[in-house]
């Protein structure tokens, strides 16, 4: 099996494969390829990529139709799942309301339901866990 180095090992070496990506993400859906300007490829290099190549073909492809790189790549260093830990309060701030709530944290509300989700799966194993769950035995009836 070969190890790959992650991206974030190598920031330098990002424009020049970001570059061939785009190319060929271009040229794949029948579009001109844009340039990828200084500023966003500062964005792409300071970026913590936590993944690998495939991570940065994703943000490509988002920026090749919008052009503009995901909310992610935008605020270099963050990580992409830190709205998890404040979804529980910004839930309840906005009494429920799931578009608000995906708005604040600038993700989509499917994100908001699929974060509600994992929040609820773990909840309900913690609980399975506990010390509180009581084993009763079955009673035959004939």
């Amino acid at each position: 099996m070969v190890q790959m180095p992650a991206l974030r090992d190598h920031r330098e070496d990002i424009p020049e494969p970001a570059a061939r990506i785009l190319i060929r993400k271009a040229h794949g859906a029948g579009q001109g390829c844009p340039a990828l300007t200084r500023s966003i490829l500062d964005r792409l290099v300071a970026f913590d990529w936590a993944g690998n190549v495939r991570e940065l073909e994703h943000a490509l492809e988002h920026y090749l139709p919008f052009r503009k790189p995901p909310d992610v790549v935008r605020r270099p260093g963050r990580d992409p799942r830190e709205w998890e830990n404040d979804l529980d309060d910004v839930v309840h701030k906005h009494v429920g309301n799931i578009a608000a709530t995906a708005r604040e944290l600038r993700i989509s509300r499917k994100a908001v339901y699929k974060g509600l989700k994992r929040r609820m799966n773990a909840l309900d194993t913690e609980f399975q866990h506990s010390k509180f769950l009581v084993w009763r035995p079955r009673i035959r009836t004939a």
